[in-house]
């Protein structure tokens, strides 16, 4: 595998006129040459910034040309362009080129195979919007994991993109990549970089006899796994939930009551195991405690979970199985921090 990235730093650029996507910008004087090893050359144009030279990247794709066929913005702080390559088995490719100036952020992201054919992921040209960064790390027995999402609002919909710790220990690698494409309570496209597995999410929402039911409807064409789930509430305190995985005939459902808004119980009914689960929680200002039953394998759980603006998330939680002898139970510990960038 073969790890790339070069980025370059232009000064501010006014022009006085506006220039068209075929018109290079006037040139501001003398500006020093960066050393090819280690910086990309400045592109002349915010198109080629985006999709590089089309005479000579044979990546390059006249179908992405209309896509950035818009007149030259007028940034007043410096151009930052970035680019982030790895090359892996049987020279495959992912490639994430990134422009940034004063007015926009533009990303391209690319899929290429051994034969030379470009996947284009997604490429988009954003005003500059606020960035929120997710950071999770999971504390277990002899295995801790890490992860990050950033997420970046586009209009209607969001972009994600999650990274394990698989992504950067060791060599960089497209292991734990996931992209996705997001509408609030509509739908999710998920990409799993290494898989080249698509997920898609669709969610709806209907009344049935004045009562609202959401229906979410889920397909992973990875694994060719189809689950759908719906969840009626009858009022505030009240809702029944089934959920049911297509060919299968794992169907699991559940009733849930909350008791003076702090007081939550739940059971359901699992017909592939065929078994009961229970489950009782309490809140109690920012924090809530819960315990969990599952009759199929005797597993007792007891959580302890916190949620505050200032100091991110965090849960403890303990699992222990009755059916065993030593009882000795199992410690997880997980916490998340939330950031704006």
């Amino acid at each position: 595998m073969n790890v790339e990235f070069s980025a370059s730093s232009d000064e501010p650029r006014n022009y006085n006129k506006k220039h068209s996507q075929d018109e290079d910008p006037p040139d501001t004087g003398d500006r020093p040459s960066p050393d090819a090893t280690t910086m990309s050359t400045q592109p002349s144009s915010y198109k080629d910034t985006l999709l590089g030279d089309q005479n000579h990247d044979p990546d390059s794709s006249p179908m992405m040309n209309n896509l950035a066929d818009e007149p030259l913005k007028k940034p007043s702080d410096p151009i930052i362009s970035a680019s982030f390559k790895t090359v892996y088995a049987q020279e495959e490719s992912m490639t994430v080129d990134m422009h940034h100036d004063a007015h926009s952020v533009d990303v391209l992201a690319r899929f290429s195979d051994a034969h030379g054919s470009a996947i284009y992921l997604f490429v988009i040209s954003l005003l500059q919007r606020e960035m929120k960064a997710s950071l999770k790390g999971r504390y277990a027995d002899e295995k801790n994991t890490a992860s990050a999402t950033f997420a970046l609002n586009a209009g209607d919909v969001k972009l994600r993109a999650s990274i394990t710790d698989a992504t950067v220990v060791d060599v960089p690698s497209l292991n734990g990549l996931t992209l996705a494409v997001e509408k609030p309570g509509s739908f999710t496209i998920d990409y799993d970089v290494p898989k080249k597995g698509f997920r898609f999410q669709f969610m709806n929402t209907v009344r049935v006899a004045e009562f609202p039911l959401k229906l979410t409807y889920i397909h992973s064409r990875g694994d060719n796994r189809t689950v759908f789930d719906g969840a009626l509430m009858f009022d505030s305190a009240n809702k029944v939930s089934a959920n049911y995985t297509l060919g299968t005939g794992n169907c699991k459902l559940k009733y849930s009551y909350v008791h003076d808004e702090v007081t939550t119980f739940e059971h359901s009914y699992d017909w592939g195991k065929k078994a009961w689960d229970f489950a009782v929680s309490r809140r109690a200002n920012d924090d809530i405690f819960k315990a969990t039953y599952q009759t199929w394998n005797s597993d007792l759980a007891l959580e302890w979970s916190r949620n505050s603006n200032f100091n991110g998330t965090f849960k403890i939680s303990a699992h222990m199985n009755l059916g065993e002898e030593s009882k000795i139970p199992k410690i997880i510990a997980e916490s998340s921090w939330d950031l704006e960038i």
